[in-house]
C-alpha cells in the first residue's frame, strides 16, 4: 500500500487548528470596553484563521480530486460520518435540555446536510457531485484560458466581494468553486519556482498586511463608527483577498515540504472532518464556547494564551473521540464477519 505523504496531512491538521481559533474569535460572547483597541484587534486578528483554514481544506481536496474521477463511496462517508454525529449528539443532549431540543433542532440534526446545519459540509458535498463535469471543465482549458478564468473570479469574488457585498458575490459556495479551481490550477499548470524561504516571506508580509488593515480600521472606527461593524474585517472577510493570498502561500509552502510519511500525523489527520462536526454541532457550541469563556477575560494576555490553548486542546479531545469512534467501528465490522463466518459454516 503506498504510504500518504504527511505535509498535507499536517496542513489539514493545521488548517483545523485555525478553524477553531476562529470559532474561539466569533463565539465566544465577548465584552470589549473602550480603550482595549489591542484586544479587539487580537479577537479579530484568531478569526482570520477560519478563512485561511477552510480554503487550505479546498485547495487540498481540489489538488487531489482535479485528476481523479468522483468516487460516490468517499462521499457516502462524508454523509455518514456528518449524520452520526448529528444524530448521536442531539440523543446524548436531549435527556439534558428537552425544553429546548423542539421539533426544529431535531429535524437540523437529523437532516443536517439539507438544512446545512454544517455549512462548510453542505458546500464540500455540492461541490464533490459537481467535480466531475468542472474537472472535465478544467482539463481541457489552456494555461492562458485558465489563468483569465482565475483573474475573472478573483477580480468578482476576492477584489470587489471586499468592498461590496452582495448575495450573488458573497456566497460560500462561489467562494468554494473559486477556491477549488485555484487548487486546480496549483496541479495542473503551477511550476513554482520560488523557494520556501521567499514563500515564507512574502506570507509574513501578507499576514502583517491584514493586521496592519485590521488595526488601521479598528482605529478609524473610533471617529467613523459605521466602521465598527462588518466594514471593520472588508479586508480579512472570507472573501478578503489578503486572507486568500496567505492560504495559497501556506499551500504552496507544505506542498514544498516533504517530511516523508509519519505515522502519527497519518493517523490523526483524517479525524479532522469529525472535529469540525463535533464542536462546531450547533447544539454543542453554545455550551462549548460559554464554558471556554469562563477561562479568559478582555485581558489581551489572556485572550492569547486561551486563544491558542482551548483550540488545541478541543483539537486533541475531538480527535480522540473520533479515533475511539473508528475502533469501535472497526472491532464491530470485524465481530459481525466473525459471526457471518461461523454461521456459514455451521
Amino acid at each position: 500500500m503506498k504510504q500518504r505523504k504527511s505535509s498535507f496531512e499536517l496542513l489539514r491538521i493545521l488548517s483545523m487548528l485555525l478553524i477553531i481559533m476562529h470559532h474561539f474569535s466569533i463565539h465566544t460572547s465577548w465584552h470589549i470596553v473602550p480603550g482595549l483597541y489591542y484586544s479587539k484587534a487580537l479577537i479579530e486578528f484568531f478569526s482570520i484563521g477560519g478563512k485561511i483554514g477552510v480554503n487550505c481544506f479546498i485547495l487540498i481536496s481540489a489538488y487531489f480530486m482535479i485528476t481523479k474521477n468522483a468516487k460516490s463511496k468517499a462521499l457516502f462517508k462524508t454523509w455518514r460520518t456528518t449524520l452520526f454525529y448529528s444524530i448521536i449528539i442531539y440523543c446524548m443532549l436531549l435527556p439534558l435540555y428537552p425544553q429546548n431540543l423542539t421539533l426544529a433542532p431535531a429535524i437540523r440534526s437529523f437532516f443536517p446536510v439539507i438544512k446545512a446545519s454544517y455549512w462548510f459540509v453542505s458546500v464540500y458535498i455540492l461541490l464533490y457531485i459537481f467535480s466531475p463535469y468542472l474537472n472535465i471543465m478544467l482539463n481541457s482549458l489552456s494555461k492562458k484560458d485558465y489563468q483569465k478564468l482565475i483573474l475573472i473570479q478573483f477580480t468578482i469574488f476576492s477584489v470587489i466581494a471586499t468592498f461590496v457585498r452582495t448575495p450573488m458575490i458573497s456566497n460560500q459556495f462561489l467562494w468554494g468553486l473559486f477556491v477549488y479551481i485555484i487548487g486546480g490550477y496549483i496541479r495542473l499548470h503551477l511550476d513554482c519556482k520560488l523557494t520556501k524561504k521567499k514563500l515564507l516571506v512574502y506570507l509574513l508580509i501578507s499576514i502583517v498586511l491584514t493586521l496592519l488593515a485590521i488595526v488601521i480600521l479598528d482605529f478609524l472606527s473610533i471617529y467613523a463608527p459605521f466602521l465598527a461593524g462588518e466594514e471593520s474585517t472588508v479586508f480579512s472577510d472570507t472573501q478578503g483577498f489578503l486572507p486568500l493570498i496567505s492560504s495559497v502561500l501556506i499551500f504552496l509552502i507544505f506542498k514544498q515540504i516533504d517530511i516523508g510519511s509519519i505515522s502519527w500525523i497519518n493517523t490523526i489527520a483524517p479525524t479532522m472532518f469529525s472535529v469540525y462536526l463535533i464542536h462546531d454541532n450547533f447544539l454543542i457550541r453554545p455550551l462549548l464556547w460559554h464554558y471556554v469563556k469562563s477561562f479568559t477575560s478582555s485581558n489581551p494576555i489572556s485572550i492569547l494564551i486561551v486563544g491558542f490553548a482551548a483550540p488545541l486542546i478541543i483539537l486533541v479531545l475531538c480527535s480522540l473521540i473520533d479515533l475511539i469512534r473508528i475502533q469501535i467501528v472497526s472491532l464491530s465490522i470485524k465481530l459481525f464477519r466473525a459471526i457471518k463466518k461461523d454461521s456459514v459454516k455451521s
